[in-house]
């Protein structure tokens, strides 16, 4: 039986939430992979035609899945964002705040899916600046900001679980800020 060697470390999962598509992203995603399909089937006999929507496939297939939202963890020391190929990890140590968030539909997407496997990539919003996406409704998502800078709207079932973890991990020493400016010592 294989053992860890005795510098690994394991981390389980503290909170894991799904990502639940939307009616609209399931509906685009069903319809693309038709077209798709039945597009390979109708040039199947074309070698030019059905090549060129091979390689259009597969790349579709190969960004969706790398980027496509499947669920979101948390463990003692990162959030964790599941696609199906791959796990991208945000420590807590470069997360300054989390709150709920709504992306509205006139988000402009710079380089992202509108809804084919969910709503992922980069996105400008007039009130927020330019984040990355990753959720599948934009009705569970919340906004991370990073000490960078950097954006994050995430998205999953049970968002404000999630925010109440995350809150509890980053910046454990500071209180709301309303109750730091209402404290004798911080008026002026």
């Amino acid at each position: 039986m294989w053992k860890f060697p005795a510098c690994a470390t394991v981390h389980n999962d503290i909170m894991k939430q799904k990502v639940t598509l939307s009616l609209y992203s399931s509906v685009i995603t069903s319809l693309v992979i038709c077209v798709l399909c039945i597009g390979l089937y109708a040039t199947y006999g074309n070698q030019a035609k059905f090549t060129g929507l091979c390689i259009i496939t597969a790349v579709l297939l190969v960004f969706g899945l790398w980027h496509a939202p499947v669920s979101i963890s948390t463990d003692n020391t990162a959030i964790k964002i599941k696609n199906p190929i791959r796990t991208r990890t945000i420590p807590f140590a470069r997360i300054s705040s989390v709150a709920p968030f709504q992306p509205t539909m006139g988000a402009i997407r710079l380089c992202a899916s509108g809804g084919f496997m969910g709503y992922w990539g980069l996105f400008r919003e007039s009130d927020i600046g330019t984040y990355t996406g990753c959720y599948g409704k934009a009705s569970d998502c919340f906004l991370i900001t990073l000490t960078n800078g950097d954006r994050y709207v995430l998205g999953c079932n049970n968002p404000d679980q999630i925010i109440t973890e995350l809150q509890k991990h980053i910046n454990p020493n500071c209180q709301d800020p309303e109750q730091e400016l209402s404290k004798p010592e911080n008026i002026s």
